[in-house]
C-alpha cells in the first residue's frame, strides 16, 4: 500500500509543485499538492487532509491555518512543518535539495536507485543521515525537551538521555524539530513527542535485531519504537535496541575509514 503524502504552501504555485513533483515517482508514495489561500491554484480541502498519511507544510503559517480550520481532518495524519520560506522558484535546484534533506526521514523512503549508490554487486548501500552541525551539547535539544513536559517529555528525556549515554563519542542536534543522536556527524537514533506517543527512532533500524518485535515501519533504512504512558514497550529491550544501534553506527563507521 502506498504512503500518502500532501504537500501545502500558501498558493500551491511554486513550493508545493515542486515537492509533489520531486517525490511523484519515487517508490511507495502517492503525492499531492494544495495550497492554504483562497486562490490557490488548488485549494486546501477536508478530502485532501483526510486522504493524506503525511502532510507537509512549507511554514508554520501553513500548518496553523489548517490546523484551526480543519481540525477535525487532521485526526489520522502525521503533520509536519519543513519551515521552508518562500524564497524559490518551481523546481528550483536548492529548493530540490531542501526537499530531499527534510522529508526523507519522515518518509523512511529512498529514491529509485542509481549507479553512485550502488555497491559493486548491485545492492543498496546503507545510506547514512550526516549532520555535520552536531555537538557533544546542543541547547536547542535541552530547550525542546524542556518544551515537552509531562509523561510524554519524561519520556523522550529518559530515552534522549540513554543515546546520549552510549558513549563519548556521541554528539547531537535538534534536526526538524527532533532531538537527534550521532556518532560524531552520522545520525543513528532520535526521539519525537506525538498527540498520545513517544517516538523512539533508529535511521538504519532496518538492519537491527529485534527479538521482542518492537520495531515499527516499512522504509528500506528507517524504524521506530512506539511509547505511550501506561502502555511502554519493555524497557530492556528498547534499551538494546538504542545500543544495538550505536554499535551498529560505530562499526559500520570504522568499516568506511
Amino acid at each position: 500500500m502506498s504512503h500518502k503524502v500532501l504537500f501545502i504552501c500558501g498558493k500551491n504555485r511554486l513550493r508545493s509543485p515542486t515537492a509533489e513533483h520531486v517525490f511523484a515517482d519515487w517508490p511507495g508514495i502517492e503525492t499531492a499538492s494544495a495550497g492554504t489561500s483562497a486562490d490557490s491554484d488548488n485549494p486546501v480541502t477536508p478530502e485532501l487532509l483526510e486522504w493524506a498519511d503525511t502532510i507537509f507544510c512549507m511554514e508554520r503559517s501553513h500548518r496553523a491555518k489548517i490546523s484551526t480550520r480543519f481540525k477535525p481532518h487532521l485526526a489520522r495524519a502525521k503533520l509536519v512543518c519543513l519551515d521552508i520560506p518562500d524564497d524559490f522558484e518551481y523546481m528550483a535546484p536548492e529548493l530540490i535539495t531542501l526537499f530531499e534533506r527534510k522529508v526523507l526521514r519522515h518518509l523512511q523512503v529512498l529514491a529509485p536507485a542509481d549507479p553512485g549508490r550502488q555497491t559493486s554487486g548491485g545492492r543498496m548501500q546503507r545510506r547514512l543521515m550526516e549532520f555535520p552541525g552536531a555537538v557533544r551539547r546542543d541547547p536547542g535539544v535541552e530547550a525542546w525537551l524542556q518544551a515537552h513536559p509531562g509523561p510524554l517529555g519524561d519520556i523522550a528525556r529518559h530515552w534522549f538521555e540513554i543515546m546520549r549515554g552510549c558513549g563519548p563519542d556521541v554528539m547531537e542536534l535538534l534536526h526538524d524539530s527532533q532531538p537527534t543522536a550521532c556518532i560524531g556527524k552520522a545520525a543513528f537514533a532520535y526521539v519525537d513527542v506525538f498527540a498520545s506517543h513517544v517516538d523512539v527512532g533508529f535511521f538504519l533500524g532496518a538492519v537491527l535485531h529485534d527479538p521482542h518485535g518492537l520495531l515499527e515501519g516499512t522504509g528500506k533504512f528507517m524504524r521506530h519504537v512506539k511509547s505511550r504512558p501506561g502502555h511502554e514497550p519493555d524497557a530492556r529491550a528498547v534499551a538494546a535496541l538504542v545500543e544495538a544501534a550505536y554499535a551498529d553506527m560505530q562499526r559500520y563507521l570504522a568499516s568506511r575509514a
